[in-house]
């Protein structure tokens, strides 16, 4: 059973979008599904940490919409990033890493976000998010 349910999720990691894919480097990310990860801006080097069960490339397009539009999403961090860091500038681009990958469970994706956001004290992410860090590691 645990046979199964580990080869049932590599299906989203042979799924590719071919040469045009923006996320995918050495790795085939795009499609993965509870991940934890990492980005960073290419323009100024700052860190987010975020975590999701949807398809990776669809969370990041959701990132890349708020840098392009920062009124469209107020409450991301990255529309504050841009609109603090990078007001005068285009959008820049970013580089992700997948930190941890199948995470099915909530809570699993949640403390793994947690421990992550400790280790690598991101300056993108914002302060709900940092205080549910607090919460769940106390």
């Amino acid at each position: 059973m645990l046979k199964d349910l580990l080869t049932s999720m590599r299906i989203y990691e042979s799924k590719r979008l071919g040469a045009n894919c923006r996320y995918c480097t050495e790795e085939k990310i795009c499609e993965l599904r509870g991940t934890v990860y990492m980005i960073s801006c290419a323009g100024c080097g700052e860190k987010y940490l975020g975590e999701t069960m949807r398809s990776h490339r669809r969370r990041l397009d959701e990132h890349r919409r708020a840098l392009a539009n920062p009124a469209s999403y107020p409450s991301e961090g990255f529309s504050r990033h841009r609109t603090l860091k990078h007001t005068t500038e285009p959008p820049p681009a970013f580089t992700v890493r997948v930190l941890h990958r199948h995470l099915t469970s909530t809570l699993e994706r949640k403390i793994m976000k947690a421990r992550e956001i400790r280790r690598h004290e991101p300056e993108i992410n914002t302060r709900e998010e940092l205080r549910e860090v607090l919460r769940l590691n106390a």
